[in-house]
């Protein structure tokens, strides 16, 4: 049975308060559609910079919020108040939220200590960790595998993984290393046909030499 969806404007009024609560300001800046609208959420740091997200669901049924510096807008505050007027402009249905939090952690639902025990499948995505209050790391995933144990260890297992040191710069590795791994199976592929042609080339020798016939029927003894 599939649950009813919660109506966009009490799912907005439960975010307000909730940052409220933690000590930030938020701020309704486009009411949108009451059942149906979608959700669009800027978070300003104050110091110039600010991130918008757009809440989804995880595989676990689990509230995410994506962080659309993955698509390249922000840090810059400029960057992503043209990217709201945008979608404002566009969907007169859409509820735009406005949060004041130096921290940028209102929005936070990352894992923590003490979380409970989790396996779970990973697509493509963007990994994101810090220790403590230190500065955050970032590793582009090409899917994989995580487990959280005791609380306290946090392992990924992945197919491949370009780590970057900011959201910015992390997509420009992620192209680098995308050409070079193309560059590298062509290379690959020259070499095989070579090697394929150096192998036919030896068998004629050996078929012209040993029978005494010519290199046509060499090669039709070779593609019968």
């Amino acid at each position: 049975m599939m649950m009813e969806r919660l109506p966009t404007k009490l799912w907005v009024e439960a975010l307000v308060r909730r940052a409220q609560v933690a000590g930030a300001a938020a701020f309704v800046l486009q009411k949108g559609d009451a059942e149906r609208g979608d959700v669009l959420i800027k978070v300003a740091r104050l110091d110039g910079t600010a991130a918008v997200y757009v809440p989804s669901m995880n595989m676990e049924g689990e509230r995410i919020f994506i962080d659309l510096r993955v698509q390249g807008i922000g840090p810059e505050e400029a960057t992503v108040d043209a990217h709201v007027r945008k979608a404002r402009d566009r969907d007169p249905d859409l509820w735009a939220i406005e949060i004041e939090d130096r921290e940028g952690e209102v929005l936070e639902l990352g894992i923590s200590a003490n979380r409970a025990d989790l396996l779970s499948v990973l697509r493509d995505c963007v990994a994101r960790w810090r220790i403590g209050k230190g500065d955050w790391h970032y590793c582009a995933l090409h899917g994989g595998v995580m487990t959280v144990e005791n609380g306290d260890t946090i392992r990924i297992a992945c197919r491949e993984g370009v780590l970057g040191t900011d959201v910015a710069t992390l997509e420009a590795e992620v192209r680098r290393h995308r050409e070079a791994v193309a560059q590298e199976a062509s290379r690959g592929r020259v070499s095989e046909a070579k090697l394929h042609a150096r192998a036919i080339r030896q068998i004629m020798t050996h078929l012209s030499h040993d029978q005494n016939i010519s290199v046509e029927t060499a090669l039709d003894e070779i593609f019968q």
